[in-house]
């Protein structure tokens, strides 16, 4: 019978086996890395609180760690407590913005404290931060996972996942004993492996299985099951997984400080995942599996003193068209009042290669069937596709709740007015039956078609949603320089909508783009602070409301603009997020 995995408190003490790693064998149930367990928790607590102890003296450099990674490894994520280059300054000035760090020069120390009491409480007074932790650790951490097991049904066993977490160390004798300590709280003697001359803590001599380890070496502490510390051991520190390929390319295109980063194999754990859901490794699998970046990259970094900024990079995949980058011109069509914004060039071109893509592989041709019957309906794919250029899609407020639709700038206005001609004939001829009614609206020389759906109910039912009661109205319209469609009060302000007067004008929208640059093929924008003020208008009164206002609106009211921009490449494809503050 497994046993559950104890807290620490559960942990008795143990007699000190002196410097070298050693090991705590199981009590009777096949998770014997518990005090592993236990160990890693305190050490990813101090971790944290670490953040405030190298606040005030961040260290330039790159990551020490993903050298001793294991090459196969599939998974890949560091954090740099130590606040390296300018992340110091950039993250103090971020955080000033939120109620209680306002006096950086203490930060450290309340950070520190708070995190002794937490530590203490939870060993019951065993360990603590201040003492044990703060004056070895080197201010970085990581972890990694894989290669992924084989499973397979006939399997009676759970399946060994490999693991490792990393932590850089300043004091190697000092972290050795801060190990041999909490090894010591475990209730069975731990047992020592010697490997390349490393000694390792281990809870079995087993490389598989639920083994853990820990060793100490050359100013880094390894933990994780017996095979990974291995693995991390052979690699001495230089030939692990910053020497792949895939990981070089990826994190070389993330240049400068960070405060941590990803890397995924997503490949590799894509064709793991197919062979969990016995999808196999066909050609069907593999032509899919085609379609999926190999690899994906991102970190995170303290910008421009008011920001938390996301950057992230994938290698471009040769099926997908390579669209020309640039600043939007849609948002020069809309309203001033928007609370999000998503717009994308050449989207017609993006959907045709999509289809194109789709029905070249065999896996995936039997789904186009009612895709081209539908485009057939309009004439064929470039007639009901070939027009659309660059589409934004909108919301905006409506009252104390929102609405919106989609812009669309059109490569051939002949061809949007025919899809748009098309498309009132079919409601025309074949909505009466369905409840759906409509009707033509001059707005300042422009002719909106507004469609009415009478009968949801009735709709409804064959796509299983019959409660659906009411009537909904979306409207369209096509002029020379735009298509737009959605509710009618979207429509109408967004063809009253000058460029002078847009959200593109708005010095508040092109300060927040300029952040991810205007080189993009695609940007996104959400106005955080008018979506927490529609929410807020919303709230009824009541003590969720006092909570709310009292425990959560302070560190809610700072925030501003949220801004995404995405471009791609021959070779790699970009893309940015930045959080900014007001």
């Amino acid at each position: 019978m497994n046993e559950p995995t104890p807290t620490i408190e559960d942990l008795a003490p143990a007699a000190y086996a002196g410097p070298v790693a050693r090991t705590v064998a199981p009590r009777g149930g096949r998770f014997g890395l518990r005090w592993v367990v236990a160990l890693i928790v305190v050490a990813l607590v101090a971790a944290t609180t670490a953040a405030g102890a190298w606040f005030l003296a961040g260290q330039a450099g790159t990551s020490s760690l993903a050298g001793w990674v294991p090459s196969d490894s599939v998974v890949y994520v560091e954090g740099r407590i130590d606040l390296p280059g300018d992340q110091r300054q950039q993250l103090g000035n971020f955080l000033a913005h939120f109620p209680g760090f306002k006096d950086q020069s203490i930060l450290d120390d309340k950070i520190a404290e708070a995190f002794d009491r937490a530590i203490s409480g939870a060993t019951d007074g065993r360990h603590d931060y201040a003492t044990e932790i703060r004056p070895w650790f080197g201010g970085e951490i990581a972890g990694s996972v894989g290669p992924l097991p084989q499973i397979t049904s006939s399997s009676n066993s759970p399946p060994a996942f490999r693991a490792l977490l990393l932590a850089a160390i300043k004091d190697d004798a000092a972290a050795d004993a801060w190990v041999a300590k909490v090894a010591s709280d475990a209730p069975t003697p731990p047992t020592t492996v010697s490997y390349h001359g490393v000694a390792i803590r281990s809870t079995s001599t087993a490389d598989a299985g639920g083994s853990g380890a820990v060793a100490v070496l050359d100013h880094v502490l390894l933990a994780g099951d017996l095979a990974s510390v291995k693995a991390a051991i052979d690699t001495g520190g230089t030939s692990g997984l910053a020497a792949n390929s895939s990981f070089a390319s990826a994190t070389s295109r993330l240049d400068g400080d960070h405060l941590g980063a990803m890397w995924a194999n997503m490949r590799a754990y894509l064709r793991w995942s197919a062979s969990i859901g016995g999808v196999g490794a066909g050609a069907a699998v593999t032509q899919i599996l085609d379609l999926a970046p190999e690899w994906v990259a991102t970190d995170v970094r303290a910008t421009n003193g008011d920001a938390l900024t996301t950057r992230s990079v994938v290698p471009h995949i040769a099926a997908y068209p390579n669209i020309p980058r640039g600043p939007s011109v849609l948002p020069a069509h809309v309203p001033s009042s928007a609370l999000a914004v998503l717009d994308a060039h050449d989207v017609g071109t993006i959907l045709k290669s999509a289809i194109e893509t789709s029905r070249a592989t065999p896996a995936m041709a039997r789904a186009l069937t009612a895709v081209d019957q539908g485009l057939a309906a309009f004439g064929g794919e470039d007639a009901a596709l070939g027009w659309i250029g660059e589409a934004a899609f909108v919301a905006v407020p409506d009252g104390d709740s929102m609405t919106g639709g989609v812009l669309v700038a059109p490569k051939d206005h002949a061809k949007a007015d025919a899809f748009v001609r098309q498309l009132r004939n079919f409601i025309a001829l074949g909505g009466a039956t369905l409840g759906i009614s409509s009707r033509d609206e001059d707005h300042g020389g422009t002719t909106i078609a507004i469609v009415k759906a009478s009968d949801l109910a009735r709709l409804g039912e064959p796509l299983g949603a019959p409660g659906l009661e009411g009537d909904v109205e979306v409207a369209f319209a096509a002029r020379d320089d735009l298509v737009v469609a959605g509710s009618p009060a979207f429509v109408r302000a967004a063809l009253d909508t000058t460029a002078d007067a847009s959200l593109g004008s708005s010095s508040r929208f092109s300060g927040s783009l300029a952040r991810v640059g205007s080189d993009t093929t695609t940007v996104g924008w959400l106005d955080i602070a008018a979506v927490r003020g529609l929410i807020e208008r919303s709230m009824p009164a009541g003590d969720d409301r006092t909570r709310y206002e009292h425990d959560v609106k302070p560190y809610l009211e700072p925030l501003d603009v949220l801004v995404y921009g995405q471009a791609a490449g021959s070779d790699v494809d970009t893309g940015t997020i930045s959080l900014i503050t007001k």
